[in-house]
């Protein structure tokens, strides 16, 4: 338990059963929380490494031209507003 607390080891599936036993929640609920911190901390060395992924062109599609992320980010923000919009209108109650 100390090596997971410090960040030294992961949350295994078996440690998760174990906790939410003692705990009184689920294991899928720790299970969960590992995961998380796994894609976090695998955005941040995306992020920062030099070998990046880059979009690639799909032949015969008429959106195949490559385009960089400066280029994409008013089109992104632009489907994020149009999805936000779109939830309210069908799921008011749904708080975001």
């Amino acid at each position: 338990m100390s090596a997971i607390v410090n960040g030294h080891a992961a949350i295994t599936a078996e440690m998760a059963a174990r906790m939410a036993a003692v705990l009184g929640t689920t294991a899928q609920y720790w299970l969960n929380l590992q995961n998380a911190v796994d894609l976090y901390d695998a955005q941040e060395r995306l992020a920062t490494s030099e070998n990046r992924p880059q979009l690639m062109p799909v032949s015969g599609n008429p959106m195949s031209e490559t385009r960089t992320e400066d280029e994409l980010r008013p089109r992104i923000a632009e489907l994020r507003a149009a999805r936000a919009s779109f939830t309210r209108s069908r799921a008011p109650w749904v708080l975001r």
